[in-house]
């Protein structure tokens, strides 16, 4: 794939014009229901550390830090100084933390982070392996990697095409590139859900992908494998049950030779009205589609 030639202060001088012109200040009462969503899907825990790259004015941040606590930390970045500017006139607890950097050049130390929550944010990294292998040197063995929108990858790339020549080219890749640039981080792909009205991309730091220096190891998984995968898929489906770790899954699943059945009813409860709508997801190497 190849990547817009734009500097990380081009991009941030375009953002900070946004942020002039008010835009991304807050969330709408459609993006709010959403992202209510995100956060029971997130299942970030009092006490935990949170990267949040591109976090813009701090709309999320807010959030992230109320449920991270005293206890926890958000570490938010962003390219646009005015976007921080107005993200610390929010005056958030101590535990948000807002400072003007790139994910292609995070000083934070390896294994810092239980999250790192990418809302809106991952088409406008430019260089998506060279901020994946950021975010799994950063990320604790166990810890989740969550890239997320309020929109389908379709969409958003539109949007894009649409918006300004300065982001006409950030596009989402497509589901297999996507599964490359996972496993080229040395990160456990988990599930995609990319339907019109969401993007739910989740991936883990395998304790078993780091090395004795804590670099991420690279994966061999052939990103079309349904065989090869980390453990049995059975365990992952059972955790879609428990409210805490629900992901929308609907439909029937096929994993090493065998078919079966995702139920729609609790993943709807949680979704709300998207619940119905989904039609396709990836689950650990598991294709879940509807029937």
């Amino acid at each position: 794939m190849k990547y817009p030639h734009q500097s990380d202060e081009a991009l941030g001088a375009f953002f900070d014009k946004c942020a002039l012109n008010g835009d991304m200040a807050d969330f709408t009462p459609e993006e709010q229901r959403k992202l209510a969503s995100f956060l029971r899907l997130w299942d970030i825990r009092a006490g935990q550390h949170v990267l949040e790259p591109g976090c813009g004015s701090g709309r999320l941040t807010a959030r992230l830090a109320s449920i991270a606590g005293s206890e926890g930390r958000v570490h938010a970045c962003d390219l646009s100084p005015e976007m921080i500017r107005r993200a610390k006139q929010h005056g958030l607890p101590p535990q948000a933390e807002f400072v003007v950097e790139s994910i292609n050049t995070l000083h934070e130390p390896d294994k810092s982070f239980d999250h790192v929550v990418c809302l809106n944010v991952f088409p406008h990294f430019s260089h998506h392996p060279r901020a994946l292998a950021q975010i799994a040197r950063v990320l604790k063995p166990g810890g989740h990697l969550w890239i997320s929108h309020f929109e389908g990858s379709d969409r958003i790339n539109q949007f894009h095409r649409d918006a300004a020549p300065e982001v006409a080219q950030h596009m989402l890749p497509g589901a297999q590139a996507m599964r490359q640039l996972i496993a080229g981080a040395g990160l456990t792909w988990i599930g995609l859900t990319d339907i019109p009205e969401m993007y739910s991309l989740h991936a883990i730091k395998s304790t078993e992908n780091t090395d004795n220096h804590g670099q991420a190891r690279r994966s061999t998984e052939n990103p079309e494998s349904t065989d090869k995968h980390y453990g049995d898929i059975m365990p992952l489906l059972r955790r879609v049950t428990t409210p805490a770790l629900m992901v929308p899954l609907v439909g029937s699943y096929h994993v090493r030779g065998g078919t079966g059945r995702c139920e729609a009813s609790e993943s709807q409860k949680l979704m709300g009205p998207i619940g119905p709508t989904l039609h396709r997801a990836h689950f650990a190497g598991a294709d879940c589609s509807s029937k």
